[in-house]
């Protein structure tokens, strides 16, 4: 049985089968420039390692991507954590990285377009493009969450979830309809609609909040056992990219501002100046995560930033000189460090991998 860990948003599950398939070394399957594979910030804030989210060969994926010399896989899509295991959605594939050795496991193929994943129950549960699918420890697709019957919007997202306990909260943007589900089998416990697209889900107390980014930009708390509306729709300004609570608040993140609400009276409270990176005249987070000393921001151009909740400021700025791209990205916590996907590019370390960033202090 694998030794056992404190995860972010995760239980440690039971005893693992690690699949009959080869294994990648950090940084060895797509890397064919030879660019580093770990390091240490300029800044001396973190220290940083890339490692390989495929399937530890050179075949074709069956999406079409066609790798050539040491290059394989298709760029990793998302990121998260379950049964003691970070993994990776890359490309059709579901990869199990090891935090102990930082090393893939485990790789099993599944639906494209990927980007959340978390365990609640006896699975990990994999937001799809228009559900969510219930996983086992070995990566095998067991349940999977019936499609709302709604109008469909065809926003071309994934879905966005969220867990708790024995509750998945599945955001269909598709359908612009959130689901309550249970993480035993799959049922649909409760359903109801919500007006904007959803982007990103959140849970505090009895509320679960809505963040929206088509066709308006806005925040909403809805009953978890009624689904029933707990607050107005409170507009945003600024493309909204993550929401996380932390210290009895609900941040809530845009490229613009900061906004602070409150989990109890579901009220705005305060709002502060976004950081701008420098050269830039707008910054394009991309996910966000609470914990290791505040609450992290990932930006389009893979620089992390670490905002604090009692100075609301923020008070680390650093980068791996790695490239987010312009396609989705996710952020987890897990032993102690930060977990990114990379999507690809020119800057390094090369794309298709995920990123391990630990704070030195």
């Amino acid at each position: 049985m694998k030794s056992s860990r404190v995860f972010a948003a995760a239980v440690i599950g039971a005893a693992l089968v690690v699949p009959s398939i080869a294994s990648a070394q950090p940084g060895t399957c797509n890397n064919p420039a030879g660019l580093p594979t770990s390091g240490t910030t300029p800044d001396g804030a973190l220290t940083w390692l890339a490692i390989s989210a495929t399937n530890g060969d050179t075949t074709p994926t069956s999406n079409g991507a066609q790798p050539s010399g040491t290059y394989c896989g298709v760029a990793t899509s998302g990121v998260g954590t379950g049964f003691g295991y970070v993994w990776a959605m890359s490309g059709n594939g579901l990869v199990r990285i090891d935090p102990d050795t930082n090393q893939t496991v485990g790789y099993a193929a599944t639906v494209s377009n990927a980007q959340w994943a978390a365990q609640a129950g006896n699975y990990l549960w994999v937001s799809t493009p228009d559900r969510a699918t219930g996983f086992t420890s070995t990566g095998v697709a067991k349940v999977r969450v019936a499609a709302p019957t709604s109008k469909k919007y065809a926003s071309g997202m994934s879905s966005v979830i969220t867990v708790s306990g024995s509750t998945v909260w599945v955001g269909n943007a598709d359908y612009r309809v959130v689901q309550k589900v249970s993480s035993s089998n799959g049922k649909v416990l409760m359903s109801f609609p919500v007006s904007n697209t959803p982007r990103n889900l959140a849970l505090s107390g009895s509320a679960v909040w809505v963040l929206s980014s088509s066709p308006n930009y806005a925040v909403r708390a809805y009953s978890t056992s009624s689904g029933k509306a707990l607050s107005g729709s409170a507009a945003l300004a600024g493309a909204p990219f993550g929401l996380v609570a932390s210290g009895g608040a609900m941040w809530i993140f845009t490229q613009k501002y900061v906004y602070k609400f409150s989990t109890s009276t579901y009220k705005q409270l305060a709002r502060y100046a976004q950081a701008i990176p420098p050269g830039s005249t707008i910054f394009n987070g991309r996910a966000v995560a609470a914990g290791l000393g505040g609450i992290w921001m990932l930006s389009q151009q893979c620089q992390l930033y670490r905002f604090s909740t009692s100075s609301h400021s923020v008070n680390l700025r650093t980068t791996t000189g790695a490239s987010c791209g312009n396609g989705a990205s996710a952020m987890s916590l897990a032993s102690g460090s930060l977990w990114t996907n990379l999507l690809g590019g020119s800057a390094f370390p090369a794309g298709h991998t995920v990123v391990r960033s630990t704070p030195v202090n």
